[in-house]
């Protein structure tokens, strides 16, 4: 179980009641092994030798395909004092006004979370905006690795070495941080700074080159 504090500048601590930010709500995890039919015994090559046996058998696929849903986030008013604003609207949803946006999205220089949605609250008075009612991009992401295992018992008895070859995001797939749920300068598009903006992202497709021998 995980526990955090986030104060909201009073003592009503229903407000505190709501989703935790490292909450993942669905999540699925694969380890796809398949063993490739080529080689010496294998239903292709059955009666292969020597270097032929060496090159094209012992060969095997590796495969993790990973899905889920965003973090949550609980909007904040800036300047450090940890307060929120008012929820007003619906911060999926485009519009609201002059100078709301129009469109939603994660493309360069667009809002993911409309910040048109809140307000500021009157002073002296708690924001309604919920703790982690926010939700962040999902994510999807394979890592793919082919591998081939080399015997060298002819130069030490169980000694052999593994091959590996992996891609990491190997469909190189955009998969986005968190935006930020902050709203320092103010609470519509014109002022807030960069509230709801992805600014940041995960490693793009990478390739490693991998030898392990093993005695």
């Amino acid at each position: 179980m995980t526990v955090d504090i986030f104060e909201t500048g009073s003592n009503k601590l229903y407000l505190e009641r709501g989703n935790c930010e490292n909450d993942i709500r669905s999540q699925l995890t694969e380890d796809l092994y398949w063993r490739l039919p080529f080689g010496r015994g294998q239903q292709f090559g059955r009666n292969w030798a020597g270097a032929v046996n060496e090159v094209l058998g012992g060969w095997q696929l590796d495969a993790m395909p990973y899905f889920g849903s965003g973090y949550h986030a609980t909007p904040i008013l800036g300047g450090g004092s940890g307060l929120r604003p008012n929820l007003v609207g619906n911060p999926y949803a485009p519009g609201g006004g002059k100078g709301c946006p129009t469109t939603l999205g994660t493309g360069p220089n667009m809002y993911f979370w409309n910040p048109c949605a809140f307000a500021q609250p009157a002073k002296g008075q708690d924001g309604t905006a919920g703790r982690g009612i926010l939700v962040g991009p999902g994510r999807w992401n394979t890592d793919f690795s082919l591998i081939k295992n080399i015997p060298l018992s002819a130069f030490r008895e169980g000694m052999g070495a593994d091959f590996r070859l992996s891609f990491y995001n190997i469909f190189n797939h955009p998969q986005y941080f968190l935006p930020s749920p902050s709203l320092s300068g103010g609470v519509n598009a014109d002022q807030s700074n960069g509230f709801g903006q992805i600014s940041s992202a995960y490693s793009q497709r990478e390739l490693e080159l991998v030898l392990k021998i093993y005695f």
